[in-house]
C-alpha cells in the first residue's frame, strides 16, 4: 500500500495537482485528498500510471473505497473531510 501511495503522490504532483494530503498507513484506514485546477486534470490523472495501477489492484489493497469529488479552492481539514465523505461520498465495497 505504501508503495502505491508514494507513486500516486509523485504522479499527482507531475500531473498538476495543486495540493496533496494523505494520512494513514498499511493495515489502517488511509485517507488521500488532492486539489486540482480543473476537472480535466483530475480525469487524466485518475485514468493513468500509478493511480490506474492501484485501481486495478484495489480489491487486493482494501475492503472498501470511499470517493468524494467536490469543488473548492482549498483542501478541507481532515476531520471536516471525513464528515463530508461519510455524508456525501460514494462507497465501493469488495
Amino acid at each position: 500500500m505504501a508503495m502505491y501511495v508514494m507513486k500516486i503522490k509523485r504522479q499527482s504532483k507531475k500531473a498538476g495537482a495543486l495540493e496533496v494530503a494523505s494520512k494513514g498507513g498499511f493495515g489502517t484506514i488511509h485517507y488521500t485528498m488532492s486539489l486540482w485546477p480543473n476537472e480535466e486534470s483530475i480525469e487524466s490523472f485518475s485514468k493513468s500510471d500509478a493511480h490506474l495501477e492501484a485501481l486495478k489492484k484495489s480489491r487486493q489493497l482494501a475492503e472498501e473505497i470511499q470517493v468524494l469529488t467536490m469543488d473548492g479552492k482549498a483542501l478541507p481539514a481532515l476531520e471536516e473531510a471525513k464528515v463530508l465523505l461519510e455524508k456525501e461520498g460514494r462507497t465501493i465495497r469488495y
